[in-house]
């Protein structure tokens, strides 16, 4: 819900500059979610979108081994408990411990789904959205143990269209809109721009910057 309201408030502040596509829109982390939810009320209002750029992010629903996952979680916490004190330690981990033991021994009932449960594990019966635009895959080389085995980042689901993959041949995730691995996001990005026939501005001549700012000057009058 939260991604519609903020992909249709994206849309209407780029409508106001572009009203009518074709689009090309891209993101990372939340920014594709977002960006994904855009193309598909975009197409829905007759809009057509010629691409779509997901920067080394998994689709959210079911691309997670829900064990594994945990494991990476809690040892995450652990490292960042690194330098605390040995009471504090303690205490999560007996929380932690406590928790699982009540729930195993059946002395409460199974916990009920978090938000973030059922955003990333909605289930087998969980439905996509899917959209007709193309989608291209800038991604790092290795990808996280936790996710399900799927070179398409499970995007493969969510289009009628290819999905193509572009490396990053030195890309890391938290790193790859940063210098120098943006350098080569750019590069890769503008090749696949170019594969859809959309070359680099053309340079504007002093002559039509004259001619522009004699016709602003005129209607300004």
């Amino acid at each position: 819900k939260e991604y519609e309201g903020v992909a249709s408030e994206y849309i209407q502040a780029m409508r106001t500059i572009q009203p009518k596509g074709p689009y090309y829109l891209a993101g990372i982390c939340e920014g594709a979610h977002i960006a994904f939810e855009m193309v598909h009320q975009l197409e829905a209002a007759g809009q057509k979108v010629n691409l779509l750029a997901i920067f080394d992010t998994w689709v959210l629903e079911n691309t997670q081994k829900r064990g594994l996952w945990s494991l990476y979680y809690y040892s995450q916490r652990l490292n960042q408990l690194k330098g605390q004190p040995w009471r504090s330690i303690a205490d999560f981990l007996a929380g932690v411990a406590r928790k699982r033991f009540r729930f195993w021994a059946g002395s409460r009932p199974a916990p009920v789904k978090s938000e973030w449960i059922e955003a990333y594990w909605p289930g087998k019966d969980f439905v996509p959205h899917r959209v007709q635009c193309p989608i291209t895959i800038f991604k790092a080389p290795k990808q996280p143990f936790y996710y399900h085995k799927d070179d398409l980042m499970g995007w493969g689901s969510r289009t009628g269209s290819e999905v193509e993959i572009e490396v990053i041949p030195h890309g890391r995730h938290r790193l790859m809109l940063r210098e120098p691995h943006v350098r080569e996001l750019a590069t890769a990005l503008s090749r696949v721009l170019a594969r859809l026939h959309l070359g680099p501005p053309e340079p504007v001549s002093m002559e039509s910057r004259e001619r522009e700012s004699a016709d602003a000057a005129a209607v300004s009058r």
